[in-house]
């Protein structure tokens, strides 16, 4: 009889066992069929992603105009509203009188130059000046408010930015964003010129020729 109580011992023992190793197996098949199902997820999110990057880029490649201007456009199509300024490393520089071109995403710009090359239009620089010399206590009162107005419209248009404007030289700190196409570039930065000279707060939009 103890024989028997034993052999029947071992055989529940065996039984719970096997259990054990098929509980084991579901846990691991669900597991991996989970993990299976996350990294699918994630791919489709990486791919959808990638293609709505490459699809708001596509949109300053084929889209490349500020309002009325347009990158590559006959500047013969916006003489009766420019007004000559100088020439320079064989570009022509022009300041437009169009009201209409004074404002970017409703920010209120104070300067608008068409830059022209083999009489297309190759860039618009469109900007608005803070000279300390203007403020009450003779100092600028520093603000990126603007520039977060314009780097937020841009983004509407274009996606996320493609690389970070950071340039610091003698004559001021640059920092701001711009987005790159395969024929064209966006920027938005502010150049700071110092607390008692003043800063430019600037949009443009011009060819991207890459210089082997």
């Amino acid at each position: 009889m103890e024989d028997l109580g034993i052999q029947v011992a071992i055989q529940e023992i065996a039984n719970r066992l096997i259990m054990l190793r098929k509980i084991s197996f579901i846990v691991q098949y669900v597991n991996f069929a989970v993990m299976k199902k996350i990294f699918c997820l994630l791919f489709i999110m990486s791919l959808v992603s990638s293609v709505s990057f490459c699809q708001n880029i596509a949109n300053l490649e084929n889209n490349h105009r500020f309002k009325n201007v347009t990158i590559g456009m006959p500047i013969s199509d916006l003489n009766r509203k420019l007004e000559f300024v100088r020439s320079t490393n064989g570009f022509d520089v022009y300041k437009s009188t169009d009201s209409n071109l004074y404002s970017v995403f409703n920010v209120k710009m104070d300067l608008v130059l068409i830059i022209v090359k083999a009489s297309k239009v190759y860039a618009i620089e469109v900007s608005k000046t803070y000279k300390a010399s203007e403020q009450p206590n003779k100092a600028t009162i520093f603000t990126s408010k603007e520039l977060e107005v314009l780097e937020s419209g841009l983004t509407s248009q274009y996606g996320n930015a493609t690389h970070k404007i950071d340039d610091n030289n003698s004559k001021y700190t640059r920092f701001g964003v711009q987005w790159q196409s395969q024929s064209y570039l966006a920027n938005c930065y502010i150049d700071f010129y110092g607390t008692l000279v003043g800063y430019k707060v600037q949009f443009s939009l011009c060819k991207h020729e890459v210089d082997f």
